[in-house]
């Protein structure tokens, strides 16, 4: 372990709890530790902070010693590099993380300069608390104001060494798409209108963005397939031509060619809430009128096989999506369905009772 810094109270101790063992080691087995046995021992108690693997690993050490079993002597000493190599950052280690205050075993701790790099390359980077707690992952602006330690998952950092074992795409030929770059700022409209985005980072296979907060606290930038956001450069153009739509996610429901479905329910606060919940009859005799802009899209995805009004309306009444943030489906409510290119709409007393209804002028507004 490089010594030209501080050495905190909690390594300190720790440090000498191994030298106190090694002594004791020495004068039970009447032999002598190299001082370079001494300071892999060392490096190795700083890093593990345990007691009991400290003990375990001189009482083998000594043994080996002892017999003058160079083989396992040197086998010892590998094994423990190894353990300390899994560390993210060797210069500092669990002794200190627990002197700081968190105890608990989720995490490898880090310094600032370690967790700004990892943060640059897509992972999640948490503030480590004194007082054993941690927040959501960090964006880079709360680690650059932070002043304690920081923290990597050990489950993310172990996925990440195994990642960078795994096969070459371009060695074993396989295909890899193209693709195209993305400031955080396009990542996030993207993201929004249900596309895929990906992590840069230094796996070999791309990594998709999971939660808007992994852009939002993320690197500056992002990658999608080439494809893709050519398609949604298309799109975004066309949405020019109809100044209605306001969101990439309803071009791509009411423009695109994709199977796709989408509900509209009535925005609070607009004329459409004097009709909300009622049925055609009682819009019919009180002379409402039904306008496009009293209805917002909140929710929208791919149609997939055997998907139907029917399958939709009892998925949105019994088992909502995660992600789904309006009412269970019902009456004033609007299913859009695109089926290759050809949009239509359906309101929900049309789904249960077969009646036609008159909403076409959602369409026609277009």
């Amino acid at each position: 372990m490089a010594m030209n810094r501080n050495v905190t109270m909690a390594e300190k101790e720790v440090r000498d709890y191994a030298k106190r063992q090694m002594e004791r080691a020495e004068q039970r087995e009447n032999i002598l530790f190299t001082e370079e046995q001494k300071e892999q021992v060392l490096e190795y108690a700083a890093m593990t902070g345990d007691d009991y693997d400290i003990r375990k690993m001189i009482r083998d050490l000594a043994d080996a010693v002892r017999s003058s079993d160079e083989e396992k002597v040197d086998e010892i000493l590998r094994d423990a590099r190894e353990e300390i190599d899994e560390f993210p950052d060797r210069s500092v280690g669990m002794a200190e993380l627990k002197g700081y205050g968190y105890t608990a075993d989720d995490m490898f701790p880090l310094r600032q300069e370690m967790a700004l790099e990892l943060h640059r390359v897509g992972e999640k980077v948490y503030c480590l608390q004194s007082d054993g707690s941690h927040g959501d992952y960090a964006s880079r602006e709360m680690i650059l104001e932070h002043e304690g330690l920081y923290g990597i998952e050990k489950d993310a950092w172990q996925r990440m060494q195994e990642q960078e074992d795994e096969i070459d795409f371009e060695e074993a030929g396989l295909y890899q798409p193209p693709m195209t770059d993305l400031d955080r700022d396009e990542a996030l409209r993207m993201f929004d209108a249900g596309e895929t985005v990906f992590l840069v980072t230094t796996y070999p296979r791309p990594i998709a963005v999971r939660e808007r907060m992994e852009i939002e606290r993320g690197p500056e930038h992002y990658q999608m397939e080439r494809e893709d956001v050519e398609r949604i450069r298309t799109l975004e153009k066309r949405m020019q031509e109809y100044p209605q739509i306001t969101s990439l996610k309803e071009a791509k429901l009411l423009l695109g060619t994709e199977n796709r479905y989408g509900i509209y329910q009535i925005i609070d606060g607009s004329p459409g809430r004097e009709y909300e919940f009622m049925d055609l009859n009682f819009i019919e005799r009180h002379g409402y009128q039904v306008k496009k802009e009293d209805y917002e899209l909140i929710y929208s995805d791919e149609m997939h096989y055997g998907d139907t009004l029917d399958s939709l309306y009892e998925k949105f009444n019994i088992s909502h999506p995660a992600d789904y943030t309006g009412h269970s489906l019902s009456v004033s409510d609007i299913v859009v369905l695109n089926e290759n290119g050809n949009v239509s709409f359906r309101s929900i007393w049309r789904i249960k009772s077969g009646n036609d209804c008159a909403l076409y002028c959602i369409k026609e507004s277009y």
